[in-house]
């Protein structure tokens, strides 16, 4: 078993100190990026995260715009990708899924399960419980 490792993409500095410290206390390695452009030193740096968590009310470049185009990149087929979001309107889930999302969670996140509902979108087992 590993730690999984996620790739959190969102611009509000608040819900990046909340997620990677839940996910953290969890045993998750956690890369931040508050933009498009920032996941996209991260992957040109050579990051290969386990799972993409992705807010879509992103700067600039949206999280539905984004998800597209990683997905078009041959290194990240098969990899997960969760959209993290406060849209939680009726459809807002189907259009996510039909942008290429494999899961959409809304906010705010319930901090009990939060690293346990994202396992389950890994590939491989993983380790959970504290580093």
């Amino acid at each position: 078993m590993s730690r999984p490792h996620v790739l959190l993409i969102e611009d509000y500095p608040d819900n990046r100190v909340l997620v990677a410290a839940v996910l953290g206390d969890a045993g998750w390695r956690v890369s931040v990026a508050e933009d498009a452009p920032g996941c996209d030193r991260h992957l040109a740096a050579g990051l290969e995260p386990d799972l993409f968590l992705i807010d879509l009310s992103l700067p600039g470049e949206d999280g539905w715009s984004l998800v597209r185009r990683l997905r078009q990149d041959p290194r990240w087929d098969g990899r997960p990708m969760v959209a993290l979001t406060a849209h939680a309107m009726n459809g807002d889930e189907g259009r996510g899924r039909r942008a290429g999302f494999d899961g959409y969670l809304t906010k705010p996140i319930d901090l009990g399960t939060f690293p346990t509902t994202l396992a389950r979108w890994l590939r491989a087992p993983v380790e959970l419980g504290g580093a």
